[in-house]
């Protein structure tokens, strides 16, 4: 008799590991799920699942990236906070202290305006926060102020009382134009008034607000949730390699729709 040879099951092919590329987009994906699921419910009422269900991905998937609700809300705070300084750095070559804040000012207000869901979660992470979203953004918002109070642009007893009372403004101004109860305030309306309570003289403060704003700034080098923006609203691979990885783009002196006078 030949010799009887035994089959041996077939192995299942390797699934290819995950690739960088492909971790950061499920991770942006998480992140911009996280926004619009904060925009609607607000911060203390969404479960793990809502999240899941909004970003359509296995719960498996969700504890790849995140092990609680608050680690998300970490990550939603950083990408928010990366999305609107990467926006403005270019205020960063402004001389003057005070028309630096007020450039900060004048964009939180707008690009809230862009995006609502940008603009819930913003407007609803500053106060449970309790001040700046990052350490990074607490740290430039500060010394810009200290800058800005040596050279007698802004009188304040206290930096730390002053960073509150901006961000608290810009807050409930945001607010109050997501609302749509009432006119919206212009972003140079707000940016004066929070001038005007940091200590700055009405006329500085009047002046300042109505600068020409230099151009937005956009990091394109690597894909993260963008804010909360939407994949489709995002640039192609195409555009990058066209453009290259930062673009200036002229959006400063062109007012929302919802703010207009």
């Amino acid at each position: 008799m030949g010799r009887m040879t035994k089959k041996l099951p077939r192995r299942k092919p390797l699934e290819p590991q995950e690739t960088p590329a492909k971790r950061d987009r499920t991770r942006a994906t998480l992140i911009r799920a996280a926004f619009s699921v904060y925009a609607r419910q607000g911060f203390d009422a969404p479960t793990i699942d809502d999240f899941i269900a909004e970003a359509q991905v296995s719960r498996g998937t969700f504890y790849n990236y995140f092990q609680t609700r608050e680690d998300l809300m970490v990550a939603v705070a950083a990408d928010l906070a990366t999305f609107i300084t990467s926006r403005i750095e270019s205020a960063g070559t402004v001389r003057d202290p005070l028309e630096r804040i007020a450039i900060a000012v004048r964009y939180f207000v707008t690009l809230a305006a862009q995006n609502e869901i940008r603009g819930w979660v913003l407007a609803r992470m500053i106060p449970i926060v309790g001040g700046p979203l990052t350490n990074a953004m607490s740290e430039h918002i500060r010394a810009t102020m200290e800058e800005a109070v040596a050279a007698g642009r802004i009188r304040l007893r206290s930096i730390s009382a002053g960073i509150d009372l901006g961000l608290g403004m810009i807050a409930m101004a945001i607010r109050h134009n997501l609302s749509r109860r009432a006119a919206p305030y212009p972003p140079e309306l707000v940016c004066a008034m929070a001038l005007q309570a940091l200590g700055a003289s009405i006329k500085d403060a009047e002046e300042v607000s109505r600068r020409r704003l230099p151009p937005l700034s956009v990091d394109e080098s690597k894909p993260i949730a963008e804010g909360g923006e939407s994949p489709e609203s995002l640039p192609t691979s195409a555009s990058r390699q066209r453009d290259g990885r930062r673009r200036r783009v002229p959006l400063g002196n062109r007012q929302s729709p919802a703010l207009a006078r």
